[in-house]
């Protein structure tokens, strides 16, 4: 006799020796995946996690006032990263050399209806023909600059100053960029409706009575038209995975994890490459520092770099400059005994969801 508790559902939800859980094992296999790979291709993404969310600009002065000034400029700007920015990871950039232009789209559901494929001696193959969509893009400016007050005392004393202004502005601007993809993807309109999936109070992961958050994310991942290959979320919803009771009594067999949950056995566990855990922050009209990602919800996605593949979403950037980044330096002597020293960045970009079925976002995880 079969009997059905709180016990047996946990220990039929232990991982692998693999580490992986046992449905996601199975689905693996039926798609012709080896397990053991890629459990061994998210041990080495972990092991470079830090080179993969690092961010670099490769800006470029293109009329410097001194030209002893463009060499480090421009080197002040490449420096910048910032480990806690992951929006060119989940929004890949696709580099466009016009403003506005239209990409396209084949129908999956077109390419996967089914056809007799049977031919006789003399009759004619049958015909395939994709359906394919068009969407447009539009490239919008962003910009920003900054002014140090100019200094004479030595041959070149505003040239640090300059170099830090220029960091300053990367800062901000990448900053921003992180608040429009953290938008984009965190607003639930903009997954297919069958890839929404709100929480109630009482399914809450930290806390809620009937919570069932390994449900919640099989769920999810089945819903998807594609491998989720990204979980996305602040670290205070991550704290509260990690508080889970299910999950820490499950878990708690993995590699030589006590029960405290890491993000290499989340991904693990649920056959994601990449789980991103990030604490950007920004501070709102009301003088209070809140995370940029959601406090609350939990993001899945496919995401592909690949111009000609679908993701579910993209940034489109005007090719120009360095990177598509360009920036100048020139001095103002209308202000100040020595005048001052301006820099000026800017970039033009355009963030676009592509195939809202290729991602999905469960919505209240944290209370």
């Amino acid at each position: 006799m079969y009997i059905n508790t709180t016990e047996t559902r946990d220990r039929a939800r232990k991982p692998t020796k693999l580490g992986i859980n046992p449905a996601i094992e199975e689905r693996m296999l039926a798609f012709g995946l080896d397990p053991q790979e890629f459990a061994h291709r998210v041990s080495l993404s972990r092991n470079t996690r830090a080179a993969r969310e690092r961010q670099r600009l490769a800006l470029a002065l293109l009329s410097p006032s001194d030209v002893t000034t463009a060499e480090p400029m421009a080197q002040a700007a490449m420096m910048f990263e910032s480990n806690s920015y992951i929006a060119d990871e989940v929004c890949p950039i696709q580099r466009v050399g016009e403003r506005t232009g239209i990409y396209y789209k084949y129908d999956r559901d077109q390419a996967r209806s089914l056809i007799e494929t049977k031919v006789g001696p003399m009759s004619k193959s049958k015909e395939i023909s994709p359906d394919i969509s068009t969407g447009t893009y539009l490239v919008e400016d962003h910009s920003l600059q900054d002014v140090v007050a100019g200094v004479t005392e030595n041959a070149n004393p505003s040239l640090r100053l300059r170099a830090s202004a220029a960091t300053r502005i990367a800062d901000r601007l990448m900053m921003m960029r992180e608040y429009r993809v953290s938008t984009l993807l965190g607003t639930a309109a903009n997954y297919a409706a069958a890839n929404q999936f709100p929480l109630g109070a009482a399914f809450k992961w930290n806390g809620g009575a009937s919570a069932d958050p390994i449900k919640d994310m099989l769920t999810a991942i089945e819903a998807m038209r594609v491998e989720c290959t990204h979980v996305v979320m602040s670290d205070v919803v991550w704290h509260a995975v990690q508080q889970n009771a299910a999950i820490k009594a499950i878990l708690a067999s993995q590699f030589d994890n006590k029960g405290l949950l890491r993000t290499a056995d989340l991904g693990l566990y649920f056959g994601v490459p990449n789980v991103m855990v990030t604490k950007a922050e920004y501070e709102n009209s009301a003088g209070a520092r809140k995370r940029i990602w959601s406090e609350a919800d939990l993001i899945l996605l496919n995401v592909n770099d690949a111009a000609d593949e679908r993701t579910f979403a993209r940034t489109f950037r005007l090719n120009q400059g360095a990177g598509g980044f360009v920036s100048s330096s020139w001095i103002d002597m209308e202000m100040g005994p020595n005048g001052t020293h301006k820099a000026k960045i800017a970039h033009a970009d355009d963030e676009a969801i592509i195939a809202s079925d290729y991602g999905a976002i469960i919505t209240g995880v944290k209370q």
